[in-house]
C-alpha cells in the first residue's frame, strides 16, 4: 500500500510545485513590467490587480489538484468506504491577500530603497573626480535595482503562499468534516531511512 500512496503523493507534490513556479515567475514578471522605483505607489496598482487575479486562478488549480488527490488516496486506502464529499473551494480573504502583497512588495521596496544612501557631493574646494562620481552613481543604481528585485521576489513568495492555500485549506477542511477520517498515515518515499520506514 505504501508504494502506491507514495507515487500519488509524489505526483501531487510535483504538480503543486508547477503551479507555484508558474505563479512565482508571472508575479515577478508583472512586478518588473509595472512597478517603477521612482513612483512605486503610482505604478503598483496594476501589478496588484493582476497578481490578485493570478492568485485566484492558481488557487482554483491548486484546489482541483488536491481534490483529485484526496479522492484517489481515499479510494486506494478505503476501497469499500463511501465516497468522500469534497468541500467547495473556500472564499479567499481578498483584503488580507492585498495587504500581504502590498506589505512585501511596494512596502518592502520603499523600506529597502530608503536604506540606499544618496550620493554625497565632494567638498566645494576639492576637484571633481568624474570617474569616481560615475562609479559611485553606478553602485547606488545597482543597489536600488537590487532593492526592487528583492521586494518583487518577496511579493512573489507571498503570492505563491496564497495560491497554494487553495489546496492546503481543502486538505484541512476535508479531514475535519468528512466523518471518515480517524487519524493520519505516514507516506514515505523510496529509499527512505529505516527509521522512517518503521514509523510508516
Amino acid at each position: 500500500m505504501t508504494a502506491p500512496l507514495s507515487t500519488l503523493d509524489r505526483a501531487h507534490q510535483q504538480e503543486q510545485r508547477k503551479i507555484a513556479a508558474a505563479v512565482a515567475a508571472l508575479s515577478i514578471q508583472l512586478w518588473r513590467q509595472n512597478v517603477q522605483q521612482d513612483n512605486i505607489v503610482g505604478t503598483s496598482t496594476r501589478w496588484l490587480t493582476e497578481v490578485v487575479r493570478l492568485i485566484l486562478r492558481g488557487r482554483q488549480n491548486s484546489y482541483q489538484l488536491t481534490s483529485a488527490y484526496i479522492q484517489a488516496i481515499h479510494r486506494l486506502s478505503l476501497p469499500t468506504a463511501p465516497g468522500l464529499v469534497i468541500p467547495a473551494l473556500s472564499e479567499p480573504n481578498l483584503e488580507q491577500i492585498r495587504r500581504s502583497l502590498v506589505y512585501t512588495g511596494p512596502g518592502g521596496a520603499r523600506k529597502r530603497l530608503a536604506m540606499v544612501p544618496d550620493a554625497v557631493p565632494p567638498p566645494a574646494d576639492e576637484p571633481v573626480d568624474r570617474e569616481t562620481e560615475r562609479r559611485t552613481e553606478q553602485s547606488l543604481a545597482e543597489q536600488r535595482a537590487e532593492a526592487m528585485e528583492i521586494a518583487g521576489k518577496m511579493a512573489s513568495g507571498a503570492a505563491v503562499r496564497h495560491t497554494l492555500a487553495g489546496g492546503r485549506d481543502l486538505l484541512r477542511e476535508t479531514s475535519r468534516s468528512n466523518g471518515i477520517t480517524t487519524g493520519w498515515v505516514r507516506i514515505v518515499q523510496p529509499g527512505c531511512c529505516y527509521f522512517c520506514a518503521m514509523l510508516a
